[in-house]
């Protein structure tokens, strides 16, 4: 006897329910720690003293002003051919 395959998301109505709640708590999860996260970073930057800044967080402060961060800092030095990547790897 041949069956039909079942659903992806497990069978029947109720199943689909339950992954819909799911994946709705997981996004409001998701905006509850972006939000939370965001403000953190609020109160940190508010409570800086410039003052007592390092020649890397002044260097990283330029960085990010540039638009630059690690990522695209790899990414960036791995285009190219050998000789390129050293040069610039060098060159940092």
């Amino acid at each position: 006897m041949h069956y039909a395959p079942e659903p992806a998301w497990g069978g029947g109505r109720g199943d689909l329910v339950v992954d819909l709640i799911a994946v709705w708590t997981s996004d409001r999860v998701t905006n509850v720690c972006v939000f939370h996260s965001q403000s953190l970073s609020a109160d940190l930057a508010a409570a800086k003293l410039e003052t007592k800044a390092t020649r890397n967080d002044i260097l990283h402060q330029q960085n990010v002003a540039q638009g630059r961060d690690k990522y695209k800092t790899l990414k960036q030095i791995r285009m190219g051919n050998t000789k390129l990547r050293i040069d610039m790897f060098e060159s940092m």
